[in-house]
């Protein structure tokens, strides 16, 4: 019976316990605590001695950690922590108890707090992996393959393709807010209806994103831009814009070779529509047989791995040249391998988009 007992007890404690979830304690959650704390604390004066220092930010991060209760609940807290160490300094171990339960029962509260905003987030997370594609589009003449994650429960990358009802031309868009989280997030998501409007009554990209930035210079707040690389895609040529993105990469067959293709822009949401629209210019290209053309995010070449060093866009040109016989499926697949190799345990920093066309 005890031993039945303790077992039950021991699966209680564990059978939903993993290595993920102590790798992800361990190298996120408790790195985000810390720096969520340490933004709000005075850093002692480095001149004094090591002791006192120590001692002062000690009491720093306390204090930091006590403003991030409510009134109440920090009143209530310093009460029953006074409680707790008077009942232990002088035995009183009622008060002890006392003191014991009242601050579970405040951790409780905490707790129901933000299992009750994991809640909405893994609701807002799901209506946004809703608003990303879930094929590519079928272009018989173009083999297309993407890939979308979120650094946090949501993001702010945008990554669209949208088919023009007039023609057999789609519109891909891959782009990336200023920022990460929910703020980010929810200027993702009024970009995204934006542009499927303007697209309703214009089909000329430098037209489509200058429109998109009026709108964006009135709603966003400072500090928020959007950077985008826009394109049309219509068989085998495309035809692309690039406001403020990162270059697309391409991969000629012919001269086995990468090139960066930067056609001028600035972001949107920065400066008025007569300045941004005088500097976009587009560009356009047609694949050959075995070329490919790759858009990503910032995501991707920042990529950060234990010892602080950046992917880069040398890596990821090496491994298009390595896989550049394959098709854009395994194409992505090797860039995901790879980065996620590089990165080690970590995880992600930053949202991260890949667009892998390629022409069979």
């Amino acid at each position: 019976m005890r031993n039945n007992r303790l077992r039950n007890i021991y699966n209680f404690y564990t059978d939903d316990l993993s290595y993920d979830e102590l790798r992800k304690l361990i190298n996120k959650e408790a790195p985000s605590v810390l720096k969520f704390y340490l933004s709000e604390t005075k850093q002692p004066d480095k001149h004094t001695n090591p002791l006192v220092r120590y001692f002062v930010f000690g009491k720093n991060l306390f204090l930091a950690f006590l403003f991030k209760l409510n009134p109440l609940r920090r009143l209530i807290y310093s009460i029953l922590l006074f409680i707790f160490i008077w009942g232990f300094l002088n035995s009183l171990w009622y008060w002890v108890s006392f003191s014991f339960v009242g601050i579970n029962l405040l951790l409780a509260f905490e707790v129901a707090e933000k299992l009750t905003a994991k809640g909405e987030l893994e609701l807002a997370k799901n209506i946004q992996e809703g608003l990303i594609p879930k094929n590519p589009p079928d272009i018989p003449s173009l083999d297309i393959s993407f890939y979308a994650e979120t650094a946090k429960d949501v993001g702010g990358d945008y990554l669209d393709f949208i088919p023009n009802r007039n023609s057999d031309k789609y519109f891909m868009f891959i782009g990336d807010i200023s920022g990460k989280g929910m703020a980010a997030a929810l200027y993702m998501i009024q970009v995204r209806a934006l542009i499927h409007h303007i697209i309703q009554s214009e089909s000329d990209l430098i037209h489509i994103l200058t429109k998109l930035n009026n709108v964006l210079c009135e709603i966003f707040s400072k500090n928020y831009f959007f950077t985008v690389n826009a394109a049309i895609l219509e068989n085998n040529n495309i035809t692309f814009c690039r406001a403020g993105h990162l270059p697309a990469l391409c991969f000629s067959k012919e001269n086995n070779s990468c090139s960066r293709l930067t056609p001028p822009g600035i972001g949107l949401g920065l400066t008025d529509s007569d300045l941004f629209q005088s500097t976009l210019q587009t560009e356009s290209l047609t694949l050959k047989s075995g070329d490919i053309l790759i858009f990503f995010s910032d995501g991707v070449t920042e990529t950060m791995n234990t010892l602080n060093q950046e992917f880069g866009d040398t890596k990821l040109e090496k491994i298009i040249l390595a896989n550049s016989h394959k098709n854009a499926s395994e194409i992505k697949n090797a860039i995901l391998v790879n980065l996620n190799a590089f990165r080690g345990y970590p995880d992600p920093d930053d949202d991260i988009s890949i667009v892998v066309i390629k022409a069979p």
